[in-house]
């Protein structure tokens, strides 16, 4: 879909789903808080929906192995924050580099797409703390 096209859909669902107000802005009427995703309602026709139909049952299924696996991995977090991104860049070329491999806890390779120069991070340097 072209962005054209994209901002088009979202216009006609924008006026689709509210009214048009003085000055242009979209008034949406939502619901009243909490807005969560599903309501009591939702849930119980989600659950009849998963009971009555195979395929649904079988998605269901699929999500929950799914979420079960990820919630049953540890999270780890690496020893400091995030860097600006922009820092993320070929000290020669100035191209984004790519990840390469993972060489240590919470190291890769950095590789720069210009000529292939694998760069090594070093956190006592803010531009070069990768």
């Amino acid at each position: 879909m072209d962005w054209t096209r994209a901002i088009a859909t979202v216009a006609i669902l924008l006026v689709a789903a509210g009214t048009l107000v003085e000055g242009g802005v979209i008034e949406v009427e939502l619901p009243k808080h909490p807005r969560l995703l599903f309501s009591r309602k939702g849930i119980a026709e989600l659950k009849e929906r998963i009971n009555r139909y195979d395929w649904a049952k079988a998605q269901w299924e699929a999500l929950k192995r799914r979420a079960d696996t990820a919630l049953s991995e540890p999270i780890n977090l690496p020893p400091r924050g995030g860097n600006w991104w922009h820092y993320y860049a070929c000290p020669k070329h100035g191209a984004s580099l790519r990840t390469g491999k993972r060489i240590g806890e919470w190291q890769w390779e950095h590789i720069c797409p210009v000529d292939n120069e694998v760069i090594q991070s070093d956190p006592t340097k803010p531009e070069r703390d990768y």
